[in-house]
């Protein structure tokens, strides 16, 4: 019998991501990242750590705003 677990509601201004972080071979030996959210199991690669961190901002900046919304309406 194959049961599937239901996927748990996320709570508002929290994010959770698995990461990884490999090194591609090749004359440099660049490092490669990925990031998986464990809520929706998307998964997004980086080529370098600034698009990894510009994402990861922008994402904090995302709930903030949509944070700093809710209290004000409220």
């Amino acid at each position: 019998m194959n049961q599937t677990k239901p996927i748990p509601t996320q709570k508002p201004g929290y994010q959770s991501y698995l990461l990884r972080l490999w090194r591609e071979n090749g004359e440099d030996w660049s490092w490669r990242l990925s990031v998986q959210d464990t809520h929706t199991g998307e998964r997004i690669g980086f080529a370098c750590l600034e698009d990894l961190l510009r994402f990861l901002s922008d994402k904090t900046q995302t709930i903030s705003s949509t944070h700093s919304d809710k209290e004000t309406v409220e």
